[in-house]
């Protein structure tokens, strides 16, 4: 029967721990970006839907000063 070494046996243990606190962070980063993304993309359509807006009243005005 093969005994491993105490000392392999705890660094091995190391790595695993630091691989998994990693592997954590890597996971809250993904959503912490996703998160961000998302709401830039609904800043981004909120903008969008004002320039609509003004662009349509300008538009609005401008064919009614023409009238006057």
């Amino acid at each position: 029967m093969y005994n491993r070494d105490p000392e392999l046996e705890r660094a091995l243990q190391e790595k695993d721990d630091s691989i998994q606190v990693l592997e954590k962070w890597m996971e809250e980063e993904k959503q912490a970006n996703k998160k961000r993304d998302e709401e830039i993309a609904t800043k981004d359509a909120k903008m969008a839907k004002f320039m609509k807006d003004v662009l349509s009243r300008f538009r609005k005005s401008k064919s009614i000063s023409k009238h006057l």
